[in-house]
């Protein structure tokens, strides 16, 4: 008798205890397509970007809009730059937010694989995690 009610205490505690959400699902604010859909709507700002230093004040006047067919255009006061982009979700459960923009002039410096390290619907942050330049993209909605 004592096994039984033992088994069924350890039943009970078992089905009892919560299980932290691990199930892969990504934070709304997070997922590969509401990344996507927040960009793709409205034009985005550098509100701040460092690579190596702070390059914030040069980069300040770029605007991108992202568009659904995955083409970019970035304007700097009144020069306009095509490109692409796409996310994607990483290995380690985040999104990856690719750019590419076809310039020989130093927006060259925002192509590149970022990683979304934060997400608040009208900022989202974007880092380098995979070079040692310590590169971090701010862009802020309109």
């Amino acid at each position: 008798m004592k096994k039984i009610l033992f088994g069924l205490f350890a039943v009970a505690m078992l089905a009892a205890c919560s299980k932290d959400n691990d199930s892969g699902t990504p934070n709304n604010n997070s997922s590969e397509t509401t990344i996507a859909t927040q960009l793709s709507s409205g034009t985005w700002d550098v509100h701040y970007f460092v690579y190596n230093t702070d390059q914030t004040k040069a980069y300040s006047n770029y605007s991108f809009v992202f568009k659904k067919d995955s083409t970019l255009i970035v304007t700097d006061l009144g020069k306009s730059f095509n490109g692409g982009w796409y996310t994607t979700k990483r290995l380690d459960g985040s999104v990856q937010v690719s750019i590419t923009i076809a310039s020989l002039t130093s927006i060259q410096l925002l192509n590149n694989d970022w990683k979304v390290a934060a997400n608040s619907g009208t900022l989202i942050t974007l880092k380098d995690y995979e070079n040692d330049n310590n590169a971090e993209l701010h862009l802020k909605k309109r």
